[in-house]
């Protein structure tokens, strides 16, 4: 919680070692998936599940956690490794905290509003830990955010 309190440009002045980043994204995604579960199952959503709930948490739970992993190899390229993969995987699990403990709200807005937070942390981590221009972290940034979306879409794709 200390991240959602300080200041994020003193937060991301030091990296936390690589077991906190990965206590902080395991737990993000496990409210993350637990919530978004309890709304599909109280009807909150139009979504009509196929299998049954203990499937679709460890699912959920498995293709979250890929797809960062998969966004902190992709920050870890772009930054044409300035940093190592920790300070990736730092950035990440710390600047989507807020979208994976608010982005389960079934109301468009909110899932904005946690986005747009996502997004403003991410790009002063990058900002911060690349030692770089807002120009070139806000690029950086916008390129992360369409691989989510992307990574979404192809998820939700039914074949």
């Amino acid at each position: 919680m200390r991240f959602v309190i300080r200041s994020p440009f003193d937060f991301f002045q030091k990296t936390a070692p690589l077991k906190e980043s990965l206590l902080v994204l395991l737990i993000s995604t496990g409210i993350f998936v637990f919530f978004n579960e309890l709304s599909i199952y109280y009807g909150f959503t139009k979504y009509a599940q196929k299998v049954g709930h203990l499937e679709s948490i460890t699912g959920n739970f498995f293709s979250v956690l890929v797809g960062f992993f998969i966004i902190s190899f992709v920050l870890y390229f772009i930054s044409k490794r300035k940093i190592d993969l920790k300070q990736a995987i730092f950035i990440i699990s710390y600047s989507f905290m807020p979208l994976l403990i608010g982005g389960w709200i079934p109301v468009g807005f909110v899932t904005a509003i946690v986005g747009m937070l996502s997004f403003f942390y991410m790009l002063i981590g990058v900002h911060i830990v690349l030692k770089t221009s807002y120009k070139k972290a806000f690029i950086i940034t916008l390129v992360e955010f369409c691989i989510l979306a992307l990574l979404i879409i192809i998820v939700n794709v039914k074949f």
